[in-house]
């Protein structure tokens, strides 16, 4: 049963994250266990205005590096079923208003959000941004109808209010930067999957960002993940 408005605990920050395809090697592992204390390292940094650089560098060292296999590390569907579910309720959180024309999508890697944006708002302009260039490169050849740019999730090349909705799949990006470039009245919507993934972040935390924001928050917790909405009115 999907839990909603109470606050639950988020879980592990990161979980177990190997690339499918049989048992790992020694080596594998190790590699995975590097990775995993990496990018918790990384994680933690970035929420450090003055460690920002640094994290900004080596996410993206590691995410270029990893770019070749994401689709592969990626393929399971359980990665993206969340955040398809928590999409369902944008033309509830709209009412009235008109569907997005103008969608960002932070921490975009290869692509898999951004294809369920292009798909379910064709009318939209959809913007992807990854901190990564190979992923960039990746996703830009992997959809074309939609325009990519290497950029962090904390400090974004864009005007405030540029875009109708903004969304995040199993990112790391600063709300109140995802709040700047949101449109008023428009809407923000964060989902993270429960499968293994890299970067988890805790929803407790993305609340009280979300709040020290301004934003009107409500999240959802499900079997898939969880989801978070908020809006600034």
């Amino acid at each position: 049963m999907a839990a909603r408005g109470a606050r639950p605990i988020a879980g592990d920050s990161y979980r177990r994250w190997l690339p499918a395809g049989g048992p790992a090697s020694r080596r594998t592992r190790a590699l995975t266990t590097a990775r995993r204390s990496g990018v918790r390292a990384l994680t933690v940094m970035g929420g450090v205005p003055a460690l920002r650089p640094v994290s900004r560098l080596g996410m993206r060292l590691l995410f270029d590096h990893l770019a070749a296999d994401w689709d592969t590390i990626r393929k399971d569907p359980m990665y993206v079923v969340n955040f398809v579910r928590g999409l369902e309720q944008l033309p509830a959180r709209l009412g009235a208003r008109p569907a997005p024309r103008t969608i960002l999508d932070v921490a975009c890697g290869t692509g898999l959000a951004t294809g369920v944006l292009l798909e379910r708002f064709a009318r939209a302009r959809v913007t992807g941004v990854d901190i990564a260039p190979r992923m960039v490169a990746a996703a830009a050849e992997r959809f074309p109808a939609a325009e990519f740019l290497q950029a962090s999730g904390d400090a974004l090349p864009f005007k405030n209010g540029s875009f109708d909705l903004v969304t995040s799949l199993d990112g790391f990006f600063d709300v109140a930067e995802l709040s700047r470039v949101c449109a008023p009245g428009g809407a923000i919507f964060l989902a993270y999957s429960n499968a293994q993934v890299p970067i988890r972040r805790s929803l407790n935390d993305l609340a009280s960002e979300a709040e020290a924001a301004g934003l009107r928050a409500e999240w959802e917790q499900t079997a898939q993940g969880w989801w978070l909405w908020a809006s600034a009115g």
